[in-house]
């Protein structure tokens, strides 16, 4: 993570924030999340499957890159913010490089892969115009359309962060084979993504974009070998009946993600009446260093439901 000026901060918060539409002085991202694909997502899916766009989850950090100008300086710039509210890089060159005030106002949402390359999968505005309100497909084609200028103006301007600017893959349901190799999910893809193309660009927790996974993780604070979740009130709150199957080792204090063994019995009615009481069996994957506060007990609690759906990869290609 890059410590940049005071000043150069508040530049990159008040252009997130005016394409965004967000108050002045905030530090707020509400990037919308998606939700679990459940049997009803499915059957939605199944009988309109021209509505949806489907894509591989990348396995990547969620990021969003803001070009803009600053108005002291004159100069252009790019800045990589994370969903916490943190700016990851921030980079400003002279606006007489190629290209450079084309890009002023856009505001990308996507992924910073493991390689350092960025991958676009929405656009919140670009070259000034709201993307906001269009369809999805509109809004990827808007993002998309710059992409190539981009990756150039990474060059011309000398960004040592950013190896590459990528679009990302969609396909209509009944083509996901296309994106699997030999059937099963390429390498650092963990899941596909499905997004009803008639919705606007969400805020938070948005219901027109789902996730499938083949196995469903949580991220759970982990201490002493039990696990803690967050409640209504944001305090983190002990889950009892929850085994950490490898809890020893270097994850003493820090927020998990933690797969649910689809071994593991779960009593629904106790669930209904008190999710904290919630019986699974987990294993921790990974430490999430990009995250300092577990998943909020709803997570949970759909995810149980999740993995009890059962929803595999074959039912997918065959739609």
């Amino acid at each position: 993570m890059q410590t940049i000026p005071k000043d150069e901060e508040i530049e990159v918060f008040e252009s997130f924030n005016e394409l965004y539409g967000l108050p002045y002085g905030s530090r707020y991202v509400p990037a919308p999340l998606p939700v679990s694909l459940t049997r009803n997502g499915l059957c939605e899916i199944r009988r309109s499957p021209g509505n949806y766009l489907c894509s591989l989850k990348n396995d990547g950090e969620r990021h969003l890159l803001l070009f803009s100008n600053s108005e002291k300086t004159d100069q252009n710039f790019v800045a990589l913010i994370t969903r916490k509210g943190h700016i990851n890089f921030c980079a400003f060159w002279d606006p007489d490089v190629a290209d450079g005030p084309l890009l002023d106002g856009t505001l990308l949402d996507g992924e910073l892969m493991k390689d350092g390359s960025f991958v676009v999968f929405d656009s919140v505005a670009v070259t000034g115009y709201d993307c906001k309100p269009l369809v999805f497909s509109k809004r990827l084609d808007a993002a998309t359309k710059y992409v190539e200028k981009m990756n150039k103006l990474f060059r011309l301007a000398n960004v040592k962060n950013m190896n590459a600017v990528r679009a990302k893959k969609w396909v209509h349901p009944h083509k996901i084979r296309s994106l699997l190799q030999r059937g099963v999910l390429p390498e650092h893809n963990d899941g596909l993504i499905i997004v009803h193309d008639n919705s606007p660009y969400g805020r938070n927790r948005t219901h027109s974009i789902m996730k499938w996974k083949p196995s469903h993780t949580v991220d759970l604070l982990v201490k002493q070998n039990q696990a803690f979740t967050q409640s209504d009130s944001g305090k983190v709150v002990l889950m009892k009946n929850v085994e950490v199957v490898n809890a020893d080792g270097p994850h003493e204090g820090k927020v998990c993600e933690c797969e649910i063994l689809r071994a593991s019995v779960f009593d629904f009615d106790k669930l209904r009446e008190n999710p904290y009481e919630a019986s699974f069996r987990c294993h921790i994957k990974c430490i999430r260093s990009d995250k300092c506060q577990p998943n909020h007990v709803s997570t949970i609690t759909r995810s149980i439901h999740s993995t009890r759906e059962n929803i595999t990869l074959h039912e997918l290609m065959s739609l």
